[in-house]
């Protein structure tokens, strides 16, 4: 969804096959379905956020894809992995 022209919120369906997890009587139920919605941040804005909330006392590594960062170039997911410091 976009709003005065930018990215304001994204959504994205899902359907899973749990077949293989739960072995149910009715094979409707083998499939799941959620929505998940977020909003869309930018690394760096994401990266200040959480700076803020953990008052500076953390640091922070990213990752595209479950790999290092300089390791992939376009990646389709970030992980921001962020350790509290005393």
């Amino acid at each position: 969804m976009y709003v005065n022209g930018k990215p304001h919120m994204v959504t994205m369906d899902y359907i899973m096959d749990v077949s293989e997890v739960f072995r149910s009587k009715n094979p409707e139920d083998d499939l799941v379905s959620f929505r998940l919605s977020y909003y869309p941040h930018t690394l760096d804005s994401f990266r200040e956020m959480l700076t803020e909330a953990f008052e500076g006392k953390c640091k922070q590594t990213i990752y595209g894809d479950f790999k290092p960062l300089d390791e992939i170039k376009d990646p389709g997911f970030f992980v921001h992995v962020v350790e509290k410091l005393k």
